[in-house]
């Protein structure tokens, strides 16, 4: 694969798709979180032997989220992104960390793949290439000192949105335990309500927890249940078990989140929209854009 002849040709197509796809099919939100997770080093638009898409590529990405009309847009990930295909491994991440750096991350969080190389790996290209890397529950055993920035705040005028990042418990189990020596995963629930407290003292509006967890019964803990457990959180932009998912999670005081998770393999591409209600509050809405 030429490697450099994609990289040079991304930037080309995201720009001629943008002027081609009809922004009118794009209402306006309040706010819209475009997002991935599991693409695993898959990075180009794909289309199969009768022409029909079967991924949509970052170019691509770029190009919806350039042509959507709402006057605040995120684009997130949640976790197993620079490990997989050949195009990811034949630098240890490098070329998977220069795309999403072009296209510009919001956040992404730590899947358990992601330390495949190494925590030092994952750590040199999250500075590398100014990745927005979170993860609120994995810190060094002997310092507690957590490795990544737990969370990050946007803000624009009239909405500021917190953003935290969790990792699994199962990264444990699932890289070599080299990759994460004299790490501690702390408990995803209770490491969701400090963040939680942190970002209604910083005044966030809206909550998103962009977590590696997984929305199926072996996922110890299942987003579901964080959603569930951890009342403040909004949004929880989900991935690790590859599957395509819009779940709305009611609690006991009568709140509720979405967990949202769009599959794997860059198949599908997330969308959630955020509007504000009248009398306060937020209505969002999930949706799957396919290849």
């Amino acid at each position: 694969m030429n490697f450099r002849k994609n990289l040079r040709n991304l930037f080309l197509t995201a720009f001629v798709l943008a002027l081609i796809l009809p922004t009118t099919a794009l209402a306006a939100h309040d706010l819209v979180i475009y997002h991935t997770n599991d693409v695993h080093g898959y990075a180009f638009e794909e289309r199969d032997s009768e022409g029909r898409l079967t991924r949509i590529g970052y170019d691509r990405l770029k190009a919806i989220v350039d042509s959507d009309p709402s006057p605040r847009k995120l684009l997130l990930d949640a976790g197993d992104v620079l490990h997989g295909q050949a195009f990811a491994t034949s630098r240890k991440g490098e070329l998977s960390a220069i795309v999403l750096s072009l296209v510009g991350y919001d956040a992404l969080t730590a899947g358990n793949h992601d330390f495949d190389y190494g925590r030092e790996r994952l750590l040199e290209l999250a500075s590398r290439y100014r990745l927005n890397f979170l993860s609120a529950n994995v810190a060094k055993e002997q310092s507690g000192e957590y490795i990544l920035p737990q969370y990050r705040v946007r803000s624009w005028s009239g909405l500021k949105v917190g953003i935290f990042g969790l990792a699994t418990p199962e990264t444990r189990t699932s890289t070599d335990p080299r990759n994460i020596e004299g790490l501690v995963i702390e408990d995803p629930i209770e490491s969701a309500r400090k963040m939680v407290n942190k970002l209604r003292d910083e005044e966030a509006d809206l909550i998103i927890a962009v977590t590696h967890m997984g929305s199926e019964p072996y996922c110890s803990p299942m987003s579901q249940t964080i959603a569930e457990k951890v009342p403040g959180i909004d949004i929880i932009i989900d991935g690790h078990s590859h599957s395509e998912a819009a779940i709305r999670v009611s609690r006991p005081d009568g709140s509720a989140a979405l967990v949202a998770s769009t599959g794997s393999y860059f198949q599908n591409l997330g969308r959630v929209t955020v509007d504000r209600k009248r009398g306060g509050g937020f209505e969002i809405n999930a949706e799957t854009l396919p290849a």
